[in-house]
């Protein structure tokens, strides 16, 4: 048994010498083999690390530098890429909108107003309320009427008479004082008949006497003696005579002071004032005084004379080159001419020409002469005697002229305007009515009224009753009369303190007028509301005019609930809402229009909205919509902003994803399989990412004779001992490493 078992110890020696070397050896080939594994797949990261991809030669080459080893391995390919996913989500639709509100910028101002209406104003047509109506007729006001005799004190005007009554002082005021020259005579005697049987009383002139006041001459002028024995109205011989003397000066100037009827003796060297009816002055000119005008003349009517009178000629020239023609009511009547031939200086004779007035100028008549052609002569004007022709030869000029003692003619020129008065001899040294009027001196004073007067001067009837039209007459001379007018004014309809105007017919036939107020209103009548108005003009009854206007009730007809929804920028009106007005005479009407509110159509929201008529008033609840828009992609309706502005369109907002704020961080694995698949597809070339991680993995399939043996030695050993890994990061810069 022992030497069995020295056989197996040597068996087991002899073994052990050669296997150890052949151990040895074969695990010193897995370790280059090792190395060379390890170097080649770390040149292989190294530059995938760095250049981010690999290509399929480049794999191929490392494939042909394993294969050198001449051992079969496994190589894996494993691609770690970090990736970072954002977390995304769909909102819904109720936070789009409130995205959107939030979003808004614009304004939405809710602007209050308030409203007031008032009941239309009724005018019926006159409110007779505070007038004191009329109760008394013409007949009443007459005969109460109390009538005022003439004022006792009443002094006759001219407005007493009848017709025109001249105006005027037909008097001139002459200072004079009296001397020894002013002599005082008896001018008159007159008996103060007394009539015994009828009692009549009168006064009598039996003569007058005049006393020249140069000659103190006096004329004597008795009167008719009929009424000194016998009365005047009753014829009757009975009758009672005082005999009366009167006297006066001489020259004119008497006055009678203490109003008894005869003149009074002023003593000489007194200067007084006395009323005459001529100027005191004779000089040619007018005088006027009201109606009257009162002319004076003067005439040289006797300094006429014939030719040759040396005299005549400058007293007519002296008079008419100082004084002037026109100051003359008459000039000469008749003059003298000598017509002289200027060249043979031989006369042809004397023409006699009367000077009259025609057509504003002095007309001169040949009314006689010794010349020839006098008949042929006609009348001529003063500026045409220069062209007079008598007969044979012309002549330049009339002329004045004499005869010196020689006996030669001078011809003296006489030149200038001539004029005549204008006025007649029966209108001169008198006053002359001018105003063209007649005068009628009937006093009517009685007659004639001063002033009308109404005794209602503001009255109120009924339509269809009469107007007091009694008036107080007030005449000129004082007295009154309550009387009768006329008037076209009648009361057949409603009016308001209408000036209406009264007319009275005097005894003259003259029209006096005044005016009344006048307020017309028709009969009333009160309704059951209490209201007064008034009945027609024929006295019918219209209806109560104000429960006819005013609201007596207001309710919203629709909408029915007292709330409606409708959209921004339309009105109620818009949108239908109707009110139902109750008028107070039971009467209904819908207000489509009418009515007046506060709505803000402008602001979106709900608002508590008043609406007005007539004084009345209603509320509605109305939810102010934001205006809609279809969306021309989804064909669906949303609201735009309270501006109108347009937000966009949620529904189309709802296939957007939002970003959740979170991100999702994981790491995404490829392996051999898609990284070799790639790597020969038709790029032949596989790309990594920046920061990805690549690790590569070779193992050997089968191991070498080496581990082989070892393995056999050794049970339970693995023979694959080439096991390589490398990986990294790929960069961007490839020339880093980890």
């Amino acid at each position: 048994m022992d030497s069995y078992e020295r056989i197996i110890d040597i068996f087991i020696g002899i073994l052990i010498l050669f296997l150890f070397p052949l151990l040895y050896f074969g695990l010193k080939q897995d370790a280059i083999t090792q190395t060379i594994v390890d170097v080649e797949t770390e040149e292989l990261v190294d530059e995938i690390r760095g250049k981010g991809y690999l290509s399929k030669d480049r794999y191929d080459k490392y494939l042909d530098d394993l294969s050198g080893t001449g051992l079969l391995y496994d190589i894996e390919f494993e691609q770690r890429q970090k990736i970072m996913e954002p977390e995304y989500r769909f909102r819904t639709l109720e936070e789009i909108i409130e995205d959107q509100n939030n979003a808004y910028t614009g304004t939405n101002t809710y602007h209050f107003h308030p409203i007031e209406t008032f009941p239309p104003d009724i005018t019926d047509p006159i409110d007779n309320s505070g007038l004191t109506m009329n109760t008394e007729t013409n007949e009443s006001v007459l005969a109460a009427a109390v009538n005022l005799p003439a004022d006792p004190g009443h002094v006759h005007t001219d407005e007493c008479y009848r017709g025109h009554k001249h105006q005027g002082n037909q008097t001139f005021i002459h200072t004079h004082t009296h001397t020894s020259s002013c002599r005082w005579y008896e001018s008159a005697v007159y008996h103060n008949v007394t009539c015994k049987l009828c009692g009549a009383n009168y006064d009598w002139y039996l003569c007058f006497y005049y006393m020249d006041p140069d000659t103190y001459r006096i004329t004597e002028y008795p009167q008719y003696s009929y009424g000194a024995s016998r009365c005047i109205f009753c014829d009757g011989r009975n009758l009672s005579i005082i005999v009366n003397h009167e006297y006066s000066f001489s020259c004119g100037y008497n006055t009678d002071d203490d109003n008894d009827r005869f003149n009074d003796k002023i003593p000489n060297d007194i200067m007084r004032n006395y009323e005459c009816y001529y100027p005191q002055v004779k000089y040619c000119g007018n005088h006027y005084s009201g109606c009257y005008r009162y002319h004076s003349y003067y005439t040289i009517d006797n300094d006429r004379a014939g030719y040759g009178d040396f005299w005549f000629q400058n007293h007519f020239i002296g008079y008419m080159r100082s004084n002037g023609l026109d100051k003359y009511c008459e000039i000469p009547k008749f003059y003298s001419f000598q017509y002289v031939d200027e060249d043979t200086d031989k006369t042809l004779g004397t023409l006699s020409f009367a000077a009259k007035w025609k057509n504003g100028q002095i007309v001169f008549e040949c009314v006689g002469g010794s010349g020839i052609g006098v008949k042929e002569t006609p009348d001529v004007n003063i500026n045409k005697l220069d062209a007079l022709s008598c007969g044979p030869g012309s002549f330049s000029r009339y002329a004045w002229g004499y005869e010196d003692t020689d006996g030669n003619v001078t011809v003296a020129s006489f030149g200038g305007t001539f004029k005549i008065c204008e006025y007649e001899r029966s209108e001169s040294n008198r006053w002359v009515p001018i105003c063209g009027f007649e005068e009628d001196a009937t006093l009517v004073c009685d007659k004639k009224v001063k002033t009308l007067v109404p005794t209602h001067p503001v009255q109120a009837v009924y339509v269809g009753e009469a107007l007091i039209t009694t008036a107080v007459a007030t005449f000129v001379d004082g007295s009154t009369k309550t009387v009768v007018c006329s008037t076209n004014f009648t009361a057949t309809e409603p009016v308001s303190n209408r000036t209406v105007t009264l007319s009275y017919l005097d005894e003259l036939g003259s029209n006096n007028t005044c005016t009344i107020t006048v307020t017309v209103v028709p009969k009333s009548k009160v309704c059951v509301n209490g209201h007064t108005y008034n009945l027609t003009n024929e006295g019918l009854d219209p209806g109560c005019p104000y429960c006819r206007e005013y609201v007596s009730n207001l309710r919203i007809e629709y909408p029915v609930n007292g709330s409606i929804d409708i959209y921004r920028g339309t009105s109620l009106s818009d949108n239908g809402v109707t009110l139902l007005a109750t008028y107070m005479d039971g009467h209904t009407k819908l207000l489509q229009m009418e009515y007046v509110d506060n709505f803000d159509k402008f602001y979106v929201g709900m608002q508590h909205v008043t609406l007005s008529y007539r004084g009345k008033y209603c509320y509605l609840t109305v939810n102010n919509k934001r205006n809609v828009k279809l969306c021309p992609i989804c064909s669906r309706y949303y609201e735009l902003y309270p501006d109108d502005t347009d937000p966009g369109c949620p529904h189309c907002a709802l296939s957007t994803p939002i970003f959740t704020g979170n991100v999702l961080e994981y790491y995404d694995k490829r392996y051999m399989d898609e990284i070799l698949s790639e790597l020969y597809g038709e790029s032949g070339v596989y790309y990594f990412s920046n920061r990805d991680y690549l690790i590569v993995t070779v193992k050997n399939i089968r191991g070498s004779w080496g581990s082989r043996l070892l393995s056999n030695i050794l049970h339970g050993l693995d023979g694959n001992n080439i096991n390589v890994l490398k990986g990294g990061y790929i960069r961007e810069n490839g020339n880093e490493y980890e």
